[in-house]
């Protein structure tokens, strides 16, 4: 089976994840009960999600010049990424994450950016060879908008299908969307995006499906996910887990979606895959580390089918 090749333009991050009963307040100091260092950042997570999943990965991006770029270029390379594409940056840290997760699995997240900003378009086009090799190229905005505009023309001129997150979300050119052919975001981000309240789910899938992008897929949480096309609206149920940690699920599900793209999947087939992907990761600590190998979704998979008969 051809696997397909996805290429990853994004951020990497070390993650510094502390595990708290409820969140502090303002002002609050808390006692944690633990904590993990671990690689992290959506560029980083989601080559390792698609990568896990069977497909040939590559990423484009930037390390500080530090202990955590050192570290986390060996792990990409244990999960059988190139990492040709990434860049170190003198004298700059790594970017960082300070992530905190309580007892119902919920987080919040502050990133310290680092040589992630330092990414540009002079990346992108020494590394063209990597656009014209790949079969899907996938992008986020926690590197600059410059770069991601860039690699978006250029990963259409080699006529490319382009994945994009939108996330954290910013102001964005109408003239880039236009050539977006999968716009993955969630409930928050249609909100900033759109105007729309996520309560009104009507008008936010009127308003999503009025922008100039190929296919919108909104991700719901526990309500699973919708693809927008021009007027059509598809639901897809969740899956129903024990949710242990969420931070991972957006990327996950992004990962997964690309990784069965590249295989030559449909979209619809697609999602339904990644929400199987999503669920498994939120019943595990952590980003990466919760991230499942295409072996453990098959498992999975066959197990959810007989809970369900």
């Amino acid at each position: 089976m051809n696997n397909g090749s996805v290429l990853v333009v994004g951020s990497l991050n070390m993650d510094l994840v502390a595990q708290v009963r409820d969140m502090p307040r303002i002002g609050e100091t808390i006692i944690g009960h633990s904590f993990d260092r671990m690689m992290g950042g959506k560029g980083a997570n989601q080559a390792v999600a698609a990568a896990r999943l069977g497909a040939k990965v590559s990423m484009i991006g930037c390390f500080g010049s530090d202990e955590f770029g050192d570290d986390m270029r060996t792990i990409l390379a244990k999960e059988r990424i190139e990492t040709e594409g990434i860049r170190t940056v003198e004298n700059v840290s790594t970017g960082t994450a300070m992530i905190l997760v309580d007892r119902h699995g919920d987080n919040s997240i502050v990133v310290a950016p680092g040589a992630n900003v330092h990414l540009s378009p002079a990346d992108i086009d020494m590394h063209a060879g990597l656009f014209e090799a790949c079969d899907v190229v996938v992008l986020q905005l926690e590197i600059p908008l410059e770069a991601v505009r860039h690699s978006v023309a250029t990963a259409k001129r080699f006529g490319k299908t382009v994945v994009f997150n939108p996330a954290p979300m910013q102001p964005l050119p109408e003239a880039m969307l236009e050539h977006i052919d999968y716009l993955i975001l969630n409930e928050v981000e249609a909100e900033e995006l759109t105007g729309a309240p996520a309560s009104d789910f009507d008008l936010l899938a009127a308003r999503l499906s009025a922008l100039p992008c190929g296919h919108v897929v909104l991700t719901l949480g526990g309500d699973g996910a919708a693809s927008i096309c021009g007027n059509g609206v598809v639901r897809y149920p969740a899956i129903k887990v024990d949710a242990v940690d969420t931070t991972g699920a957006g990327d996950s599900f992004i990962g997964a979606f690309a990784s069965r793209l590249a295989r030559g999947d449909y979209a619809e087939s697609a999602v339904r895959y990644a929400i199987k992907v999503a669920a498994i990761t939120v019943t595990k600590l952590g980003a990466q580390a919760a991230l499942p190998t295409e072996e453990e979704t098959m498992k999975f998979e066959q197990g959810w089918g007989a809970e369900r008969r």
